[in-house]
């Protein structure tokens, strides 16, 4: 956006960046972010706010920075510009600083919670049917169906996600007079969010899968 304005305007002025990175690029955001980028996510008007508020500053600093450069930085004594160095460093690393503190002291872990509640449903897993048997030969198949679900939940970004997992480990016992007769497993490299088979239910229904 910084150089987009200093290619497409010949008067860098500031009234200039300001329709356009303020106004124009702003209006661009709200739209194009709200309808593609934050699907199953809402966007309040404090949400536009903050985002117009941001592309402000963004304006402000582009009309500043070649004032800073052309007016201000001849003047300066050697300490004085190696101290302006020095801001302008701490300036563009701090929301960088900031946002890897953040994702480790926050969204990491409410994220984490989040999905270990989400597995930890009463019944996410669970056998609709009893097994049914069916006869090969001299021997016995089972056949029984796992449903997965419901997997609709919200993550730590408020954004509505349906539950994947993956590698899944499946094991089965038959159990007659206290003992067991029959013995079984299977593996599933990954139970995923979108349609696998045409068993699989929109977001909030559950997935089944037959074993």
């Amino acid at each position: 956006m910084g150089v987009g304005f200093y290619v497409l305007f010949k008067r860098h002025s500031l009234i200039n960046v300001l329709l356009y990175i303020a106004v124009y690029v702003s209006s661009l955001y709200s739209f194009v972010f709200a309808t593609y980028s934050r699907v199953g996510l809402a966007s309040p008007p404090y949400w536009h706010a903050a985002m117009a508020w941001a592309h402000f500053w963004m304006a402000l600093t582009l009309w500043f920075i070649p004032q800073f450069g052309n007016v201000i930085w001849p003047r300066l004594k050697s300490g004085a510009r190696v101290a302006a160095v020095g801001m302008g460093a701490l300036i563009l690393a701090a929301p960088s600083i900031f946002a890897q503190y953040r994702a480790a002291t926050w969204e990491f872990p409410l994220e984490g919670s989040i999905d270990r509640a989400a597995f930890s449903r009463v019944q996410l897993v669970v056998m609709n049917d009893s097994p049914l048997p069916t006869t090969a030969g001299t021997d016995t198949r089972y056949f029984f169906t796992l449903r997965l679900g419901p997997r609709g939940y919200r993550n730590w970004f408020k954004q509505t996600r349906a539950l994947d997992s993956g590698p899944v480990e499946v094991t089965g016992r038959v159990w007659h007079d206290s003992q067991v007769i029959a013995w079984c497993a299977t593996r599933a490299r990954a139970l995923m969010a979108r349609p696998i088979s045409s068993n699989v239910g929109p977001l909030n229904e559950p997935m089944k899968m037959p074993w």
